[in-house]
């Protein structure tokens, strides 16, 4: 029962901490299109590239059909490819595409030139043993006029306020969304309050588990071991002896006095 409520706890601390930015990847998006609305993530992991029949490559395009000045904006979270598995093409993002290898996620950020992009993953031939990864933020922008819903970046690009910004994400490609000026509390604090609050969270149930296991073990061996009082003696108090007297029915017999004297007993009690 308690498990529930420990588990309730660790899912308030992941809500509290996530960023708001969908997993998509890439073997599940080969040859399609990818719509970005407000920001999404891309993710390759080794054991997607071995399943790779070819190249596998991903178009990007922002998914605000309202807006006309629209791009996405691409940064590596992170990024693991050896140069002798493959690399990391991307296309739309300047003059030429620009490929990436290594074991360092490049420092800066991508802003596509029209609203859609294209990444793609290129696989060397004759490699059996594949341990390449990477994991793509990709941010819907606006360059235009930022309207009421919208943060404007320092470098004037415009992303969604309410989900982007103090996500621990630098959705606008200078880290201005994440700043202590925009933010009131900078995303590490958030972590540290949140997994404070987790771990109070779990010891106070681990304490009132315990306390409800230890009331209910000794109710059990209470119900299980009764318990005789013993009559105590009472010196000098003669007992009582409670009960109906016998009652006695019937006709009680007559006492009769002695009968008078006889004649002649009286003649001759005169005589003499």
């Amino acid at each position: 029962m308690f498990g529930k409520y420990i588990f309730l706890c660790l899912l308030l601390t992941i809500a509290e901490v996530s960023s708001y930015a969908p997993i998509e990847y890439m073997n599940l998006n080969c040859g399609k299109t990818m719509y970005v609305a407000a920001a999404n993530r891309l993710k390759l992991d080794s054991y997607m590239v071995a399943g790779f029949s070819d190249n596998c490559k991903v178009q990007l395009t922002a998914a605000d059909v309202f807006k006309s000045s629209i791009a996405v904006r691409i940064s590596f979270l992170n990024f693991n490819v050896p140069c002798d598995e493959g690399s990391v093409v991307i296309s739309g993002f300047g003059t030429a595409d620009t490929s990436f290898c290594g074991y360092s996620a490049p420092s800066t950020s991508f802003k596509s030139l029209t609203d859609t992009g294209t990444v793609k993953f290129q696989k060397n031939s004759g490699v059996s043993v594949f341990t390449s990864s990477f994991d793509l933020l990709i941010t819907e922008v606006n360059y235009g006029f930022c309207d009421s819903t919208e943060f404007e970046c320092d470098n004037g690009d415009c992303i969604d306020e309410v989900l982007l910004t103090c996500d621990g994400n630098n959705n606008c490609g200078d880290d201005s969304d994440e700043s202590t000026g925009v933010c009131f509390w900078t995303y590490p604090v958030i972590v540290g309050v949140s997994v404070g609050a987790t771990v109070f969270c779990v010891v106070i149930v681990v304490l009132v588990g315990l306390r409800y296991r230890k009331r209910r073990v000794y109710t059990q061996q209470t119900i299980a071991q009764p318990f005789f009082v013993q009559p105590q003696q009472q010196y000098g108090v003669q007992p009582q002896q409670y009960g109906v007297q016998p009652q006695q029915y019937g006709v009680q017999p007559q006492q009769f006095a002695a009968g008078p004297p006889s004649y002649q007993d009286s003649i001759a009690h005169k005589k003499s």
